[in-house]
């Protein structure tokens, strides 16, 4: 195991010094300081994954745990930036401050300057050859300090320090704690020494945790409070939730929301998740006792993700959809000696959303929804089809190619459907579904066919026959979910409507 892992620390050097021999010959004799951008980067995470390799040298990482960084591109290049600052033991908060985000920028702006863009103005980020020429420095400098790095001695114990250290800078909560100002200041008190400091933190962690825990006791012995203070915010919840079918700019979510509302607001995702992140936050009072935030921090929760999935007519969730429409790594022809990429016929895991923004628009929608839904006290009833709504996504955001959950959540949409018209007065048992269905839709749905097919699949559910679903795709299942954002919406305009007029009689009283 050993010598293994030594091999492999050989290799990715040599690897990353072909990558650096290459970078300057293609920056000095073809001038293509885009690729050996790309080629510089390439070395550093060769290096980075050295580093990784020296974890399972030294039994201070198990080998799942490297396995899931190896194609971690980002992770890569934190071993390789963070490594030489560690050997040498003493570190400015200047060096700290600028590895915080180097990382990122450096990955994103590879793949900017490595692959034409579909939606950018630029297509392609062009890299100035001075830049590509101070890259391809530092990756040397980087390959120079790494051998140095195998040929010293470092002790397992200060090799689980730094992968501490890693891991901390990967979780956004300890990263923000690790470069706040307290812990800065710390680093001077100890003279900017390196190791000390990670030992600081790592005690200092602990300690948090054991203020968590007491916190978490007291508050859990804690009598009712005033009727003052019962109203003071005082559990505050950070949700966060893919963007599957829209993109979020901070820009549009503070003039569309932010600017409007006290109670939620509203953030994009750093940049790096390619704005397709969206992060809520909403605070509970303090008569909310602390074994009833997780119960009643649910409701508004799934309020919220009821009202964005509907308003915006999209796609929001807690986690991805698995969009993996394959079983397996690679087909070899074996005639041709190529690589195949073969995919089903028909997909049913995904659908092309096309180049949508989350506009000022939808957050109107949106803010409408969420003031329209059922509140946690309204009637089963009247909770039902928003209910069933959730579980169809639910279905659709566990559906991969093993276990195909379209044809739930399309039954699951048709019966929020069909709940929501009893419950709103738009279907009663005197009709047919497909005649109320034809009424309210008469104006959206302009073919006729169409129409009769959706119909038709919603009797094959109601019949609960045991079909063949092969053809029901995730576009269909999406139609039949805007079906419900439109009926939705409707309502929810008709009941506003109402209350601006129940308002203006009022005032006139």
């Amino acid at each position: 195991m050993y010598k293994d892992e030594k091999d492999r620390i050989s290799a990715c050097i040599k690897n990353a010094k072909d990558l650096v021999k290459a970078a300057k010959a293609v920056i000095s004799s073809e001038s293509l300081p885009n690729i050996a951008f790309h080629l510089s980067i390439a070395a550093m995470e060769e290096i980075g994954k050295a580093c990784l390799f020296r974890s399972l040298m030294y039994r201070t990482r198990p080998e799942s745990w490297v396995r899931k960084r190896l194609d971690d591109h980002i992770e890569k290049l934190n071993y390789a930036l963070l490594t030489p600052i560690f050997l040498k033991g003493h570190v400015t908060n200047t060096e700290i401050s600028n590895v915080k985000s180097l990382a990122n920028s450096l990955h994103l702006k590879r793949k900017e300057a490595l692959y034409v863009a579909f939606d950018s103005d630029d297509f392609l980020r062009q890299i100035s050859s001075h830049e590509a020429g101070a890259i391809v420095q530092i990756a040397e400098a980087k390959l120079e300090i790494e051998k140095m790095f195998s040929e010293a001695t470092i002790s397992p114990e200060n090799l689980q320090d730094f992968d501490w250290f890693i891991d901390a800078n990967s979780d956004e909560e300890k990263r923000g704690w690790i470069y706040s100002q307290e812990s800065m200041t710390k680093l001077a008190q100890l003279n900017n020494d390196m190791r000390s400091w990670v030992k600081w933190l790592q005690q200092d962690s602990m300690n948090r945790e054991k203020e968590l825990q007491n916190l978490l006791q007291q508050e859990l012995m804690r009598s009712k409070p005033g009727k003052e203070e019962a109203s003071k915010r005082k559990w505050k919840f950070k949700i966060r939730l893919l963007a599957i079918s829209h993109s979020v700019q901070q820009k549009i979510l503070d003039e569309g929301w932010n600017h409007h509302s006290d109670w939620i607001k509203l953030s994009a995702a750093a940049e790096k998740k390619g704005n397709r992140e969206l992060i809520f936050t909403f605070s509970l009072p303090n008569a909310v006792h602390i074994r009833d935030t997780w119960h009643i921090g649910y409701w508004p929760a799934n309020l919220f993700v009821l009202a964005l999935n509907i308003g915006s007519k999209g796609l929001f969730w807690w986690y991805s959809l698995n969009n993996q429409n394959t079983f397996y790594e690679e087909i070899l022809d074996l005639d041709s000696n190529k690589y195949l990429k073969i995919k089903p016929e028909n997909p049913a895991l995904n659908t092309d959303w096309g180049n949508k923004k989350l506009e000022t628009s939808d957050l109107a929608r949106i803010s409408l929804c969420f003031y329209a839904l059922p509140k946690a006290t309204a009637s089963q009833e009247e909770q039902q089809p928003f209910a069933e709504y959730l579980r169809g996504l639910g279905f659709l955001a566990k559906t991969d190619i093993h276990l195909n959950l379209t044809p739930n959540a399309c039954d699951l949409f048709f019966r929020s459907l069909k709940s929501g018209m009893k419950f709103y007065g738009d279907w009663d048992e005197n009709t047919s579904f497909a005649e109320a269905f034809k009424k309210f839709f008469k104006e959206m749905i302009q073919q006729d066919e169409h129409v009769e097919e959706l119909i038709k699949l919603s009797d094959r559910f109601e019949k609960g026959e045991k079909a063949d679903f092969s053809d029901l795709t995730f576009d269909i299942v999406m139609q039949v979910k805007e079906l419900c954002d439109v009926y939705f919406l409707t309502v929810f305009q008709k009941f506003a409507e109402k209350e601006i007029t129940k308002l203006k009689l009022e005032r006139k009283i």
